[in-house]
């Protein structure tokens, strides 16, 4: 005879294990060292990151009075980084080092467009438990990441309680899950 279990959230966190959430604040963003003066500096400085998501745009076949839809293109959506304006280290420097490697207009003007070579990284994004170990992580490599947009965060005279923010959009090439651990 089966158990019958009763419709309630007893499963939610249960001291024998299971349906632990999973927090959105346990991960770490892991930079490129040779795109950035210092990596830890904005590892250091990130507030959110949100990994790009993944699609397939239709491709649609018609055929008599229906049609049928196959997978077309993946796309990898943008995806932000935002981090606190810290002054010393200085974030902004940072990741304005990342950003002239994409275009350098120099005090002159002349800048231009710089070579994917130069400017394209790879990055890893890791997420883990609670318990900060590695029995339940997950980590994301991201290939050809490069930040499209730089803002520099709102001045403002009127807030005087809160801090300046810098958001950066990357463009990805592909992502995807490396590992993906559980406890044993």
């Amino acid at each position: 005879m089966a158990t019958e279990r009763t419709m309630g959230a007893d499963h939610i966190g249960e001291a024998g294990g299971a349906f632990e959430p999973q927090r959105p604040f346990n991960f770490i963003l892991v930079l490129p060292q040779d795109k950035l003066g210092n990596k830890e500096n904005v590892e250091l400085s990130v507030l959110s990151f949100t990994v790009p998501n993944i699609s397939n745009e239709p491709i649609t076949i018609p055929f008599l009075n229906e049609d049928r839809k196959v997978a077309g293109p993946v796309t990898f959506e943008a995806a932000n980084l935002v981090c606190v304006d810290y002054v010393d280290p200085n974030t902004l420097a940072n990741l304005q080092q990342w950003r002239d490697l994409v275009y350098d207009g120099g005090e002159d003007g002349t800048g231009g467009i710089g070579l994917a070579r130069d400017y394209k990284a790879e990055a890893d994004m890791k997420m883990f438990g609670p318990d900060n170990r590695d029995s339940y992580s997950r980590l994301w490599h991201l290939v050809g990441i490069w930040p499209s947009s730089l803002q520099h965060g709102e001045f403002n005279m009127g807030t005087r309680t809160d801090y300046k923010q810098i958001t950066v959009t990357f463009q990805v090439d592909r992502m995807y899950l490396t590992q993906q651990s559980t406890a044993a």
